[in-house]
């Protein structure tokens, strides 16, 4: 059995893995790479444990190289793994060993997303963020129910007025609606966007 990969005819972010000069599986070049060679394969049961060995070393790396280059909640990692397409039980062993070995701190990404965040952004779009991130709806909702500092909005606000925003003229009409329409997209209520605009002073 011969086994090897190559690009994927009309694709940048896909590779076709052959069986005999046989499409077998797709695969992606940011964990494969887009030159890979395979030892010969004896037989089916050879093919699956060579093959699934292969893969977790690659995944492994690739989570090393994500790791190095910033900080993730490790349920992000599992989604840029899926979407690179690798296989569910690859990504389960992979991430089971170094949540393990403490390359994962949940809890603190989360406080230290947050904290950076709400200087910008109101609840509803830092949430928005991190389900976009893949962190599942339970630690969404738990974000949601612990959320504290009501205030925390309005001194934000009132941040970004004074930086973002500080060459805005507010006392022009049309200046003013394009701030609050900015502001509104990044998840801050109008209610609360008005109180601090109508006792503003630059």
């Amino acid at each position: 059995m011969k086994i090897e990969i190559i690009p994927k005819l009309g694709s940048l972010d896909r590779l076709n893995v052959l069986l005999d000069g046989e499409v077998w599986k797709e695969v992606h070049p940011a964990i494969f790479g887009r030159k890979t060679r395979f030892i010969a394969i004896v037989d089916e049961a050879d093919l699956f444990s060579k093959f699934n060995a292969y893969e977790f070393q690659r995944v492994r790396n690739y989570v090393i190289w994500r790791l190095s280059k910033q900080n993730y909640h490790s349920q992000e990692v599992s989604r840029l793994l899926k979407e690179r397409l690798a296989s569910q039980s690859t990504i389960q062993k992979v991430m089971q060993e170094f949540i393990e070995k403490g390359f994962f701190n949940d809890q603190l990404w989360v406080e230290s997303f947050i904290r950076t965040q709400r200087k910008r952004l109101a609840l509803p779009a830092i949430l928005q963020k991190m389900k976009l991130k893949g962190l599942s709806q339970e630690e969404i909702e738990s974000v949601r129910k612990t959320w504290q500092d009501v205030d925390q909005e309005k001194l934000s606000i009132e941040n970004l007025l004074r930086t973002r925003y500080r060459k805005k003229n507010l006392e022009e009409f049309s200046e003013k609606q394009k701030v609050i329409k900015a502001l509104l997209r990044k998840g801050f209520s109008f209610e609360n966007i008005k109180q601090v605009l109508d006792g503003f002073h630059s």
